[in-house]
């Protein structure tokens, strides 16, 4: 299980597009952020925050933990690219999880019959 600190969510970010997707606020004092790897793109958010800049593709495996700085006042100006000092006061936090269905399904059958793959 991997815990990132990113600034959005896509869908693309999934394996399978079948999933369940656990979102929830969550306070910044929370997020273990020393235990993260970030996926944070914007350098004044990076700063902000005090993780490095990290400008990647993140795909999430099964349960994974992805904490979300997500800024919620409206859209930004066409072209802006830094966060002034009083947007930061709008930013929110939240955990999402995923899990994969046909992951755990799969997983279970074979713990459930560990002869039949070998395991025993």
């Amino acid at each position: 299980m991997k815990r990132i600190i990113g600034n959005a969510f896509s869908l693309q970010m999934l394996l399978d597009p079948i999933a369940n997707i656990m979102v929830n606020p969550i306070a910044k004092e929370d997020i273990p952020f020393e235990q993260c790897e970030s996926a944070i793109g914007h350098q004044d958010l990076a700063d902000h925050l005090g993780v490095p800049m990290n400008r990647v593709n993140t795909k999430l495996s099964n349960k994974d933990i992805l904490y979300v700085a997500q800024f919620m006042g409206g859209r930004l100006p066409e072209g802006t690219t830094m966060l002034q000092a009083e947007q930061m006061g709008l930013l929110q936090f939240f955990e999402i999880t995923v899990s994969y269905p046909a992951i755990e399904y799969m997983a279970q059958v074979v713990l459930d019959n560990p002869e039949d793959y070998g395991l025993i």
